[in-house]
Protein backbone atom coordinates (compact mmCIF):
# COMPACT_ATOMS: atom_id res chain seq x y z
CA UNK A 1 0.00 0.00 0.00
CA UNK A 2 1.15 3.37 -0.81
CA UNK A 3 -1.12 6.07 1.36
CA UNK A 4 -2.07 9.36 0.66
CA UNK A 5 -3.29 11.49 3.45
CA UNK A 6 -4.96 14.63 2.12
CA UNK A 7 -5.54 17.53 4.46
CA UNK A 8 -6.05 21.56 4.25
CA UNK A 9 -4.37 22.93 7.15
CA UNK A 10 -6.30 25.84 8.61
CA UNK A 11 -6.74 26.80 12.28
CA UNK A 12 -7.49 29.36 14.84
CA UNK A 13 -5.43 31.55 16.66
CA UNK A 14 -4.86 29.37 19.84
CA UNK A 15 -5.48 25.92 18.37
CA UNK A 16 -1.96 25.58 16.73
CA UNK A 17 -1.40 22.99 19.33
CA UNK A 18 -4.20 20.61 16.64
CA UNK A 19 -1.60 20.52 13.98
CA UNK A 20 1.27 19.02 16.60
CA UNK A 21 -1.15 16.84 17.81
CA UNK A 22 -2.97 15.30 14.60
CA UNK A 23 0.77 14.74 13.18
CA UNK A 24 2.08 13.01 15.87
CA UNK A 25 -1.51 10.73 15.73
CA UNK A 26 -0.76 9.92 12.10
CA UNK A 27 2.47 8.86 12.18
CA UNK A 28 2.21 6.80 15.60
CA UNK A 29 -1.07 4.85 14.27
CA UNK A 30 -0.39 4.68 10.55
CA UNK A 31 2.01 1.85 9.88
CA UNK A 32 1.58 1.81 5.34
CA UNK A 33 4.00 4.04 3.99
CA UNK A 34 2.50 7.69 3.76
CA UNK A 35 2.38 10.81 2.11
CA UNK A 36 0.43 13.62 3.65
CA UNK A 37 -0.46 16.63 1.08
CA UNK A 38 -0.92 19.14 2.79
CA UNK A 39 -2.70 22.69 1.45
CA UNK A 40 -1.42 25.67 3.74
CA UNK A 41 -2.94 28.68 1.49
CA UNK A 42 -4.34 30.85 4.68
CA UNK A 43 -2.09 29.02 7.42
CA UNK A 44 0.28 31.13 9.18
CA UNK A 45 4.27 30.92 7.83
CA UNK A 46 5.60 29.70 11.13
CA UNK A 47 3.20 26.89 10.87
CA UNK A 48 3.97 26.20 7.28
CA UNK A 49 7.74 25.83 8.25
CA UNK A 50 6.65 23.48 11.50
CA UNK A 51 5.02 20.91 8.44
CA UNK A 52 7.32 21.38 6.16
CA UNK A 53 9.84 20.03 8.27
CA UNK A 54 8.34 16.97 8.79
CA UNK A 55 9.81 14.23 6.35
CA UNK A 56 6.09 12.71 5.20
CA UNK A 57 4.30 16.02 4.78
CA UNK A 58 4.06 17.55 1.16
CA UNK A 59 3.27 20.91 0.93
CA UNK A 60 1.17 21.89 -1.91
CA UNK A 61 1.05 24.49 -4.11
CA UNK A 62 -2.47 25.52 -4.72
CA UNK A 63 -3.87 28.88 -6.45
CA UNK A 64 -5.90 30.35 -3.77
CA UNK A 65 -9.83 30.24 -3.41
CA UNK A 66 -12.07 32.98 -2.07
CA UNK A 67 -14.54 30.36 -1.27
CA UNK A 68 -15.08 29.65 2.65
CA UNK A 69 -16.47 26.73 4.32
CA UNK A 70 -17.41 23.62 3.22
CA UNK A 71 -16.65 25.01 -0.61
CA UNK A 72 -13.08 26.16 0.56
CA UNK A 73 -12.89 22.63 1.95
CA UNK A 74 -13.83 20.41 -1.09
CA UNK A 75 -12.03 22.80 -3.13
CA UNK A 76 -8.20 22.14 -1.80
CA UNK A 77 -8.91 18.68 -1.08
CA UNK A 78 -10.05 18.44 -4.60
CA UNK A 79 -6.77 19.09 -6.20
CA UNK A 80 -4.77 17.44 -2.81
CA UNK A 81 -6.44 14.30 -3.92
CA UNK A 82 -5.66 14.29 -7.72
CA UNK A 83 -2.15 15.10 -6.51
CA UNK A 84 -2.13 12.09 -4.33
CA UNK A 85 -3.44 9.99 -7.50
CA UNK A 86 -0.88 11.21 -9.63
CA UNK A 87 1.83 10.20 -7.18
CA UNK A 88 0.48 6.54 -7.64
CA UNK A 89 -0.82 6.11 -4.31
CA UNK A 90 -2.39 3.14 -3.62
CA UNK A 91 -5.58 4.49 -1.28
CA UNK A 92 -6.21 8.11 -0.72
CA UNK A 93 -7.62 9.40 2.89
CA UNK A 94 -8.68 12.63 3.80
CA UNK A 95 -8.66 14.10 6.82
CA UNK A 96 -9.37 18.02 8.75
CA UNK A 97 -6.90 19.58 10.77
CA UNK A 98 -8.83 18.36 14.05
CA UNK A 99 -9.25 14.60 12.99
CA UNK A 100 -6.86 11.77 13.07
CA UNK A 101 -6.66 7.80 13.96
CA UNK A 102 -6.64 6.64 17.28
CA UNK A 103 -6.19 2.73 15.96
CA UNK A 104 -2.40 1.45 15.00
CA UNK A 105 -2.89 0.17 11.04
CA UNK A 106 -5.97 1.63 10.97
CA UNK A 107 -5.61 2.19 7.24
CA UNK A 108 -5.09 -1.48 6.88
CA UNK A 109 -8.00 -2.59 8.27
CA UNK A 110 -10.09 0.18 6.08
CA UNK A 111 -8.10 -1.11 3.39
CA UNK A 112 -9.47 -5.05 3.89
CA UNK A 113 -12.72 -3.38 3.99
CA UNK A 114 -12.25 -1.53 0.51
CA UNK A 115 -11.16 -5.15 -0.92
CA UNK A 116 -13.91 -6.82 0.34
CA UNK A 117 -16.76 -4.91 -1.28
CA UNK A 118 -17.05 -1.31 0.39
CA UNK A 119 -16.47 1.30 -2.24
CA UNK A 120 -15.14 3.25 0.86
CA UNK A 121 -15.41 4.04 4.62
CA UNK A 122 -16.54 7.23 5.89
CA UNK A 123 -16.95 9.32 9.34
CA UNK A 124 -20.78 9.76 9.58
CA UNK A 125 -22.81 11.86 11.90
CA UNK A 126 -25.20 10.59 13.82
CA UNK A 127 -27.85 13.79 12.71
CA UNK A 128 -27.32 12.26 9.29
CA UNK A 129 -29.21 9.11 9.52
CA UNK A 130 -29.26 8.05 6.42
CA UNK A 131 -25.14 8.43 6.11
CA UNK A 132 -23.54 10.81 4.36
CA UNK A 133 -19.68 10.73 4.26
CA UNK A 134 -17.41 13.65 5.74
CA UNK A 135 -14.09 14.56 4.82
CA UNK A 136 -12.68 14.20 8.94
CA UNK A 137 -12.08 10.89 7.98
CA UNK A 138 -12.81 9.55 4.33
CA UNK A 139 -10.83 6.33 2.65
CA UNK A 140 -10.91 4.95 -0.34
CA UNK A 141 -8.86 3.10 -3.02
CA UNK A 142 -7.37 4.34 -6.26
CA UNK A 143 -9.63 1.71 -8.22
CA UNK A 144 -12.81 3.48 -6.80
CA UNK A 145 -11.57 7.53 -8.05
CA UNK A 146 -10.28 6.35 -11.40
CA UNK A 147 -13.23 4.39 -12.35
CA UNK A 148 -16.08 6.98 -11.02
CA UNK A 149 -14.43 10.50 -10.44
CA UNK A 150 -16.58 11.35 -7.17
CA UNK A 151 -16.63 14.96 -6.24
CA UNK A 152 -16.60 15.90 -3.05
CA UNK A 153 -19.70 18.66 -3.68
CA UNK A 154 -22.65 17.90 -5.13
CA UNK A 155 -22.70 19.88 -8.31
CA UNK A 156 -25.33 22.04 -9.72
CA UNK A 157 -26.28 19.29 -12.31
CA UNK A 158 -26.18 16.50 -9.53
CA UNK A 159 -28.80 18.94 -7.71
CA UNK A 160 -30.80 18.92 -11.28
CA UNK A 161 -30.40 15.45 -11.66
CA UNK A 162 -33.46 12.63 -10.28
CA UNK A 163 -30.74 10.11 -8.05
CA UNK A 164 -29.34 13.74 -7.08
CA UNK A 165 -32.46 15.02 -6.23
CA UNK A 166 -33.95 12.09 -4.45
CA UNK A 167 -30.37 11.29 -2.90
CA UNK A 168 -30.43 15.12 -1.35
CA UNK A 169 -33.54 14.48 -0.15
CA UNK A 170 -32.53 11.75 2.55
CA UNK A 171 -29.68 14.22 3.93
CA UNK A 172 -29.85 17.06 6.73
CA UNK A 173 -27.54 19.01 4.72
CA UNK A 174 -26.55 18.14 0.94
CA UNK A 175 -23.96 20.89 0.68
CA UNK A 176 -21.28 20.00 2.63
CA UNK A 177 -18.04 18.51 1.43
CA UNK A 178 -17.88 14.64 1.14
CA UNK A 179 -21.73 14.45 0.06
CA UNK A 180 -20.85 14.03 -3.61
CA UNK A 181 -19.39 10.75 -2.83
CA UNK A 182 -22.33 9.53 -1.14
CA UNK A 183 -24.33 10.06 -4.16
CA UNK A 184 -21.94 7.73 -6.13
CA UNK A 185 -22.82 5.38 -4.17
CA UNK A 186 -26.08 6.52 -3.98
CA UNK A 187 -26.50 6.07 -7.27
CA UNK A 188 -24.39 3.26 -8.40
CA UNK A 189 -25.74 0.66 -5.60
CA UNK A 190 -22.40 0.64 -3.97
CA UNK A 191 -22.01 -0.41 -0.65
CA UNK A 192 -19.93 2.04 1.43
CA UNK A 193 -18.42 1.45 5.15
CA UNK A 194 -20.18 4.27 7.46
CA UNK A 195 -17.43 5.13 10.71
CA UNK A 196 -20.54 6.05 13.30
CA UNK A 197 -19.80 7.47 16.74
CA UNK A 198 -18.50 5.07 19.27
CA UNK A 199 -17.40 6.80 22.22
CA UNK A 200 -18.10 5.18 25.40
CA UNK A 201 -17.62 8.48 27.01
CA UNK A 202 -18.26 11.86 25.92
CA UNK A 203 -17.74 15.09 27.11
CA UNK A 204 -20.39 16.59 24.49
CA UNK A 205 -22.57 15.21 21.75
CA UNK A 206 -20.54 16.79 19.06
CA UNK A 207 -17.40 17.68 19.73
CA UNK A 208 -14.80 14.89 20.41
CA UNK A 209 -16.40 12.03 18.27
CA UNK A 210 -14.45 8.99 17.63
CA UNK A 211 -15.84 7.34 14.14
CA UNK A 212 -15.54 3.75 13.97
CA UNK A 213 -13.11 3.49 17.26
CA UNK A 214 -10.60 4.21 14.93
CA UNK A 215 -11.10 8.34 13.72
CA UNK A 216 -11.03 10.93 16.11
CA UNK A 217 -12.50 13.97 15.56
CA UNK A 218 -12.60 17.30 17.61
CA UNK A 219 -14.97 19.38 15.38
CA UNK A 220 -15.15 22.82 14.22
CA UNK A 221 -11.52 24.06 14.73
CA UNK A 222 -12.03 26.42 11.64
CA UNK A 223 -14.99 27.98 12.39
CA UNK A 224 -14.97 30.99 15.08
CA UNK A 225 -18.29 30.55 16.13
CA UNK A 226 -18.06 26.72 17.30
CA UNK A 227 -21.63 25.97 15.57
CA UNK A 228 -22.12 22.38 14.46
CA UNK A 229 -24.52 20.41 12.11
CA UNK A 230 -27.27 19.59 14.13
CA UNK A 231 -27.36 23.06 16.41
CA UNK A 232 -30.39 24.94 16.30
CA UNK A 233 -28.01 28.11 15.52
CA UNK A 234 -26.75 26.14 12.98
CA UNK A 235 -30.21 25.25 11.37
CA UNK A 236 -31.48 28.98 11.50
CA UNK A 237 -28.17 30.16 9.98
CA UNK A 238 -28.47 27.54 7.01
CA UNK A 239 -32.32 28.27 6.35
CA UNK A 240 -31.45 31.69 6.03
CA UNK A 241 -28.50 30.91 3.63
CA UNK A 242 -30.30 29.32 1.46
CA UNK A 243 -33.07 32.10 1.28
CA UNK A 244 -29.87 34.10 0.36
CA UNK A 245 -28.80 32.23 -2.22
CA UNK A 246 -31.67 32.14 -4.11
CA UNK A 247 -32.18 36.02 -3.66
CA UNK A 248 -28.97 37.39 -4.37
CA UNK A 249 -26.60 37.07 -7.28
CA UNK A 250 -23.14 35.14 -6.23
CA UNK A 251 -20.90 38.13 -6.96
CA UNK A 252 -23.03 39.87 -4.06
CA UNK A 253 -22.57 37.32 -1.88
CA UNK A 254 -18.62 36.82 -2.85
CA UNK A 255 -18.54 40.69 -1.49
CA UNK A 256 -20.77 39.86 1.49
CA UNK A 257 -18.62 36.61 2.62
CA UNK A 258 -15.88 39.20 1.61
CA UNK A 259 -16.33 42.46 3.34
CA UNK A 260 -18.78 41.47 6.48
CA UNK A 261 -17.31 40.34 9.59
CA UNK A 262 -17.38 36.34 10.95
CA UNK A 263 -18.99 37.62 13.98
CA UNK A 264 -21.80 38.87 11.91
CA UNK A 265 -22.57 36.20 9.31
CA UNK A 266 -21.21 34.04 12.12
CA UNK A 267 -22.86 35.19 16.05
CA UNK A 268 -20.95 32.86 18.29
CA UNK A 269 -22.87 31.21 20.78
CA UNK A 270 -21.45 31.67 23.98
CA UNK A 271 -22.33 28.06 25.16
CA UNK A 272 -20.65 25.97 22.22
CA UNK A 273 -17.57 28.44 22.84
CA UNK A 274 -17.53 27.42 26.36
CA UNK A 275 -18.26 23.19 25.42
CA UNK A 276 -15.65 23.51 22.52
CA UNK A 277 -12.67 25.33 24.93
CA UNK A 278 -13.97 22.49 27.68
CA UNK A 279 -13.57 19.45 25.03
CA UNK A 280 -10.13 20.74 23.60
CA UNK A 281 -8.33 21.62 27.02
CA UNK A 282 -9.32 18.34 28.38
CA UNK A 283 -7.92 17.04 24.77
CA UNK A 284 -4.65 18.68 24.68
CA UNK A 285 -3.65 18.27 28.82
CA UNK A 286 -3.59 14.40 28.39
CA UNK A 287 -4.57 13.36 24.56
CA UNK A 288 -4.27 9.28 26.12
CA UNK A 289 -6.02 9.52 29.01
CA UNK A 290 -8.93 11.81 27.39
CA UNK A 291 -8.84 9.35 23.90
CA UNK A 292 -8.68 6.49 26.02
CA UNK A 293 -11.96 7.64 27.80
CA UNK A 294 -13.71 8.27 25.25
CA UNK A 295 -13.04 4.47 23.27
CA UNK A 296 -13.49 2.64 26.13
CA UNK A 297 -15.45 4.86 29.32
CA UNK A 298 -11.72 3.80 31.27
CA UNK A 299 -9.36 6.50 32.33
CA UNK A 300 -6.34 4.24 31.11
CA UNK A 301 -5.70 0.65 30.08
CA UNK A 302 -2.59 -1.50 29.17
CA UNK A 303 -1.08 -0.27 25.58
CA UNK A 304 -3.18 2.98 24.66
CA UNK A 305 -1.24 5.26 21.91
CA UNK A 306 0.35 8.13 23.68
CA UNK A 307 1.65 11.10 22.33
CA UNK A 308 5.23 10.74 22.09
CA UNK A 309 7.28 11.29 18.60
CA UNK A 310 7.86 8.87 15.95
CA UNK A 311 11.03 8.78 14.91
Amino acid sequence: MKLGIAVVYLVLPGDEGLIDLHLRYIAQCTRAPFTIYAAVNRLPAPLVDRLAEKPFVRVCTIPPTEDRGSLENAYYLERLIATAIDDGCTHVATLHVDSFPVRIAWEAELARATSSGQAFAAAAREEERFGKPTTAGLFFPREFYIRYRPQLLLSRDDMHSRSGRSYARKLWNPRESGAGYGLVAFREGLPWLPLRRTNRAADHDYFGTVHGDMIFHLGAAAHRGRLFPGSQERRLLQSIRRTVIVILPRPVRKLLRRYVPDRILFPESAAHQRAHDRVKAALVEDPTTFLERLRTGNEMSPGTIGTRDVR
